[in-house]
């Protein structure tokens, strides 16, 4: 929220009355693993993070390497936030290798909501999943993404997003790191 308060500071006076449209892309660096050499990619993201993860997404699916599983879970504030079109033209290719999984707000994606999302949690719309609840990397980490890896696998875990997130899926990959190799890759936005 720090990093988004600053750029929503720099707009001129009466911008955010009005609906704009804002392209953030990402990541420009590189990752700390090789996405050709593990066998599934987990991206953990808050907010804007997930300019990052599409990033990481699309690249392995695209051009078909390494990874053979690559999941995004991905908590942002803002209702019908995964209606994101990047997101959705990932979601459309229909890759039974993507699993995109939505916590907060973001998880009110269909079309008929008004206002905030109701208390359902467990959405499921077009093969995404959503939770109204909030993101816990330990538990995503140790129950959806390692029962998916063998024993000799190599993952690849990318976070991006508010402080707090990147500390607890930083701790949630030293946990998992005793059944599993783990490369970890942390991506902040400072001002």
């Amino acid at each position: 929220s720090e990093w988004t308060n600053q750029l929503a500071d720099l707009l001129p006076n009466g911008c955010l009355e009005k609906e704009i449209t804002v392209r953030i892309d990402g990541s420009f660096g590189y990752l700390k693993f090789d996405v050709s050499k593990t066998n599934l990619v987990a991206c953990f993201v808050g907010g804007v993070g997930i300019a990052g993860a599409l990033a990481v997404a699309s690249h392995v699916l695209e051009y078909n390497v390494g990874s053979y599983l690559v999941f995004i879970f991905w908590a942002a504030r803002e209702i019908n936030a995964g209606k994101l079109s990047l997101l959705q033209k990932l979601i459309n290719r229909q890759d039974s290798r993507l699993r995109v999984h939505l916590f907060g707000k973001a998880a009110g994606f269909s079309n008929d909501l008004e206002g905030e999302p109701s208390a359902v949690c467990d959405l499921q719309t077009s093969g995404v999943k959503g939770s109204l609840e909030r993101m816990n990397p330990n538990e995503l980490l140790q129950q959806v993404v390692l029962p998916c890896a063998t024993r000799s696998a190599k993952v690849g875990v990318y976070t991006c997003g508010p402080q707090e997130l990147m500390d607890s899926v930083q701790k949630a990959c030293e946990n998992g790191h005793k059944s599993v190799e783990i490369y970890f890759h942390r991506e902040s936005f400072q001002w």
